[in-house]
């Protein structure tokens, strides 16, 4: 209701009179003040108007006074003439005295003005003073100046102005059409601004007066009907404000008996109609809060039940299940709630209904209405009401059934997500980064209580041979039964990982003897080494194991973990399972091979590393066929293959190499076929590492295909060390190069594994003989029966023979007798780079022609 002492203390309320006033009162203001104006132009001009006419009108009195006087002198004489004339005779007038005929004669002199007017024997001659011309001439009214001009120069001026504003006007005598003059006559007349507006001063007087009196009742009027309108508005306004601070108790009264009215009357049970969801939404919060703090499902549960409580329910009970695990909780009427455990349904239960009557049957209670609480889909629990329970409140049981599917269903989504982010899905051992955590705890815990702990790190091997001739699912097989065995050896203290692959860390705290550490580490060799069944066969795998200790060994996980893979690589070094130290030599080496590492990359990015050419020379003719590729790098004259290419082969920037191999060898035989010299290909060594990485068959001929070269322009040389890894592996890749088109040669023979089965299984095109059997054939019968039976098996193979390091004449001699098929070695040239061995073809060329 409108209350009239109030004040204007809403918003909308201000701005209502700030409009009232911006396009109300302004514009009537400002309408006033431009009729004011224009009132005040029209008057102004209605003086100026009057004023031309008095100008006129006294000018026209001069005219009259002038022709008068020149009337009188033409029929006058000179006794006769009226005061202020003469007469003079006409004998001795010439020139300009005499007046144009039949038009008297105007001269302005001082004094007054010097009259001519033609008579019958001469010219009458007059003088007619200003006192004469002007005397009593008009009445000037107040405030009006008037000047005569004769010539721009004031002749006589009548009449006061006041100061400031004028207006002005002037009227100039048409004398020229009456007179034989050249005198210009005007009368300029000022009046006053306030003297011409004086007959509107009473209404500008009055008319700001008028103005506020109507405008105060206008106003007053106006400001009423606003207040009156808009204070049930503000009411509405306040009691919003309540709302949103959070108070839903209080309502607006409004008695308009318009639409107002029926505004506050919807607001009021809007109002209620919070009160009441608000308090729901309140209690619910609640059960989100549990919820989201990782509550488990009997204390969301009990929170759902007394909420119900809270809002009128009296009898709800609850019914929950996880697996074979269950419990049940029932809020009775005095108030007391009960949770007790609950065996779950023997079997998945797929409808509310169907849990329904599995409750009825073994609690014999009666239940008035349920609702069913899923999780992710599926059914884990019923919320039930009895019989004392309100109907009307069904959607509310739906509400809080609906909070805890999802209370439910985040819980046991944190402890999925929790397990993800902390522990391998394999099996289910720390991951990587949960494990560094555990790492960097326990070396903060043994600084702080001065205990010692060690860091395992565990490697399997010939895990990827299992993995690719037993495949993936037995690979995952064998990684969980390691895991298991990992945690039958350990401590209760200590922690194990999975840190990815094959890969695993054990974490053992407080180690008092580093015989326990012996210990754990004898006891994961025997376990590991175990045969273990995987895909219905039994293998066996072996680990190497890196052990570091801190905070002898460093205070820094990551440093810790990288001493730690450097012992387990040197434990690699020892054949079968083994575990070892990290010592200080174990750094220094690792500390050589980064240099060598960090040497490496930046010779790559240069392009330092490449290939030189040694030819291979047909025995039959002599001719150059083809060239082994050999890696050199003379910008590291310190660093001799040997050294940098194991580092290349771990880092596996050796991949990285072969691609720029491939561009060396193409841009050798493109340069030598442009010169006509016609080579069958170039030979480049891989290493074994290198057949070990998955995909290296497609990399190697994409690098192929990248420079636009054929496949058989190639021929790759592979150690026998390559058999010691995965045999069947081995044979798929080489098959697939020689199904492309490249030729496959088994390099340096003889000083590896081989056997003549694998010689006649493996897919091959050429043999190359080691030096080791060209060397003493000059001087042993024995060497040279040895290598021609070499020779005989390559052949029978229906392979190609190459023999490695000729020297002298002698051994080529032998290998010639021997029927070998090609040679190469020192004996003809070392390997040169291409500039030089082009020339070495053209010089050969040339002694052959």
């Amino acid at each position: 209701m409108f209350r009239p002492g109030r004040s204007f203390q809403t918003r909308i309320e201000r701005q209502v009179v700030v409009l009232f006033l911006a396009f109300c009162v302004l514009p009537l203001l400002v309408l006033t003040a431009f009729a004011a104006r224009l009132v005040e132009s029209e008057t102004l001009d209605i003086s100026r108007r009057h004023l031309h006419e008095f100008s006129k009108d006294y000018a026209l009195d001069l005219i009259t006074r002038i022709d008068v006087a020149a009337w009188e002198l033409g029929l006058t004489g000179d006794e006769d003439l009226a005061a202020g004339h003469r007469w003079v005779q006409p004998r001795g007038l010439t020139g300009d005295a005499a007046p144009e005929s039949g038009r008297p004669g105007l001269t302005a002199v001082p004094g007054g003005f010097e009259l001519r007017v033609p008579v019958d024997d001469g010219v009458a001659l007059g003088f007619l003073s200003d006192d004469v011309l002007f005397a009593e001439l008009v009445h000037l009214p107040y405030g009006v100046r008037t000047c005569v001009r004769v010539d721009g120069r004031e002749r006589r001026c009548e009449g006061q102005v006041p100061e400031g504003d004028v207006i002005a006007t002037s009227w100039t005598l048409p004398l020229g059409s009456l007179y034989n003059t050249r005198d210009a006559i005007e009368v300029a007349s000022v009046q006053s601004r306030t003297m011409a507006l004086s007959r509107m001063g009473i209404a500008f007087e009055l008319l700001p007066y008028v103005m506020f009196v109507v405008m105060a009742l206008f106003g007053w009027y106006v400001m009423r009907q606003i207040r009156t309108r808009l204070a049930p508005l503000g009411d509405l306004y306040q009691a919003t404000l309540r709302i949103s601070g959070g108070s839903y108790d209080h309502e607006v009264d409004i008695r308009s008996g318009d639409e107002l009215e029926r505004l506050g009357s919807s607001f009021n049970s809007m109002t209620r109609r919070l009160r009441e969801s608000f308090a729901t939404m309140e209690a619910l919060s609640e059960i989100d809060g549990v919820a989201l703090r990782g509550g488990e499902p009997p204390e969301i549960g009990e929170k759902a039940l007394l909420l119900l409580r809270t809002l009128g329910f009296r009898d709800a009970r609850l019914w929950l299940w996880r697996g074979s695990e269950g419990y049940c909780g029932r809020l009775d009427a005095d108030g007391r709630l009960t949770m007790r455990a609950a065996p779950a349904p023997a079997s998945s239960v797929d409808s509310d209904a169907e849990a329904l009557a599995l409750y009825r049957e073994r609690h014999g209670e009666a239940v008035h209405d349920a609702r069913a609480i899923y999780r992710e889909g599926m059914l884990v629990g019923l919320l039930m009401t009895g019989p004392g329970d309100p109907v009307d409140l069904g959607d509310v049981l739906t509400e809080v059934a609906d909070r805890l599917s999802v209370g439910v269903t985040l819980y046991f989504r944190a402890q999925e997500l929790f397990r993800q982010a902390n522990f391998d899905g394999l099996t289910g051992l720390l991951n990587r980064e949960s494990f560094r955590e555990h790492l960097e705890q326990a070396i903060r815990m043994g600084a702080r209580d001065g205990d010692r702990g060690a860091l395992l790190y565990l490697d399997l091997d010939r895990f990827k041979q299992i993995n690719d001739t037993e495949g993936h699912h037995a690979g995952d097989e064998l990684l969980r039964a390691v895991a298991k065995r990992v945690r039958k050896v350990l401590r209760a203290a200590d922690e194990a990982a999975r840190l990815g692959g094959d890969e695993f860390a054990v974490l053992m705290s407080r180690v008092t003897e580093p015989t326990d550490i012996e210990a754990v580490c004898r006891r994961l060799v025997q376990e590991i080494g175990q045969p273990v069944e995987v895909g219905g066969s039994s293998v066996v795998v072996e680990v190497s194991i890196g052990v570091v200790v801190f905070p002898d060994d460093g205070s820094d996980a990551a440093n810790l973990m990288r001493k730690a893979d450097v012992a387990m690589y040197k434990a690699k070094e020892i054949s079968g399972s083994a575990f070892t130290f990290f010592d200080e030599a174990m750094n220094r080496d690792t500390e050589h091979r980064a240099r060598v590492e960090s040497r490496a990359r930046e010779g790559l990015a240069r392009r330092d590393l490449g290939l030189y050419f040694q030819p291979k020379i047909r025995v039959s003719d002599g001719m150059v066929i083809g060239a082994e590729g050999l890696m050199r790098w003379p910008a590291a004259p310190d660093l001799h293959p040997g050294i940098y290419v194991p580092v290349l082969e771990q880092t596996g920037l050796i991949h990285e190499l072969t691609s720029l191999l491939v561009e060396d060898a193409h841009e050798c035989l493109e340069r030598c076929r442009r010169r006509g010299f016609a080579l069958e290909r170039i030979g480049i060594n891989i290493s074994p590492r290198q057949f070990q990485r998955e995909g290296f068959c497609e990399e190697f001929l994409a690098a192929i295909d990248r420079v636009g070269a054929k496949h058989s322009d190639f021929e790759i040389e592979v150690t026998e060390s390559v058999l010691m890894h995965d045999v069947q592996s081995v044979m798929r890749d080489l098959e697939s190069l020689r199904s492309e088109g490249v030729t496959v040669a088994l390099d340096d023979f003889g000083t590896g594994y081989s056997s003549l089965n694998m010689l006649r299984d493996l897919p091959l095109d050429v043999i190359k003989i080691d030096r080791s059997f060209v060397a003493p054939i000059a001087e042993s019968a024995r060497a040279r029966d040895l290598l021609g039976r070499i020779i005989d098996i390559i052949r029978s193979l229906e392979l190609k023979s190459v023999a490695e390091g000729v020297e002298t004449e002698r051994e080529m001699q032998i290998l010639t007798a021997k029927h070998c098929d090609a040679v190469q070695g020192f004996l003809f040239s070392p390997a040169l780079s291409v500039d030089d061995f082009l020339t070495f073809l053209e010089q050969r060329a040339a002694r052959s022609a």
